[in-house]
C-alpha cells in the first residue's frame, strides 16, 4: 500500500512539474508573439507609407498626418533596435523619422506633405532593397509634378494613382517593378 501511495505521489509530482514547464513556456511563446517581429515592423512602416500614399490620392491632408504620426513612431522604434543602430538602415529610417515628422505636422498643408512624401519615396525605396517586403510593389512616376520635373511614389497595385494631384489620379506610369521577398 504504501509503495501504491509513493508512486502515486511521485508520479503526480511529475505530472504537475511537466505542466509547470508546459504553462511557463505558453507564458513564454505568448510574450514572444505579443512582441512585434523586425520584418514585420519594416512591413508595417511600408504599409504606413502605402496608407499614407493612398490618403494623399484622396487628397486627405488630415489623414496624411495620422499615418506620418504612426511612421515617425514606427521608424522611432525600429532606430532604437540595435541590430539598426549602424549602416545604411539606420540612416534611411533617420530620414524616415524626419520626413514623418514633418508631414505629421503638416495637417493644413497639403502641398507641403506632399513634398515630404516625394523624399520619403526615395528612402522607401531604399528601404525595400535592403528589407523584405511581402507585396510586390510598382514604382510609379508622375512627369508633371513640380513644375514638371516630375517626382516617383511607390504602390502595392498596378494600376495608377496618383498622390501628388488628386484631379490627375491616373496620370503617371509605372517604371519598375520590385518583386517581393
Amino acid at each position: 500500500m504504501k509503495n501504491i501511495l509513493l508512486t502515486t505521489l511521485l508520479l503526480l509530482s511529475f505530472i504537475s512539474c511537466d505542466n509547470k514547464k508546459n504553462s511557463e513556456k505558453t507564458v513564454s511563446e505568448k510574450m514572444e508573439s505579443n512582441q512585434p517581429e523586425k520584418n514585420n515592423s519594416f512591413e508595417s512602416l511600408v504599409n504606413n507609407y502605402l496608407s499614407m500614399k493612398d490618403a494623399l490620392t484622396e487628397g486627405d491632408a488630415n489623414k496624411t498626418a495620422d499615418f506620418g504620426k504612426k511612421m515617425f513612431a514606427n521608424s522611432k522604434v525600429l532606430l532604437n533596435d540595435p541590430q539598426n543602430k549602424n549602416g545604411d538602415v539606420s540612416d534611411i529610417l533617420s530620414d524616415i523619422e524626419e520626413n514623418a515628422e514633418h508631414i505629421s505636422e503638416s495637417a493644413d498643408k497639403i502641398h507641403h506633405q506632399r513634398e515630404h512624401f516625394s523624399i520619403l519615396t526615395k528612402d522607401f525605396e531604399d528601404l525595400v532593397a535592403l528589407k523584405p517586403y511581402a507585396k510586390t510593389l510598382y514604382k510609379d512616376f508622375c512627369p508633371m509634378y513640380n513644375d514638371n520635373k516630375g517626382a516617383y511614389w511607390l504602390s502595392d497595385q498596378k494600376e495608377i494613382n496618383n498622390p501628388y494631384d488628386p484631379t490627375m489620379k491616373n496620370c503617371g506610369e509605372v517604371k519598375q517593378v520590385i518583386s517581393a521577398k
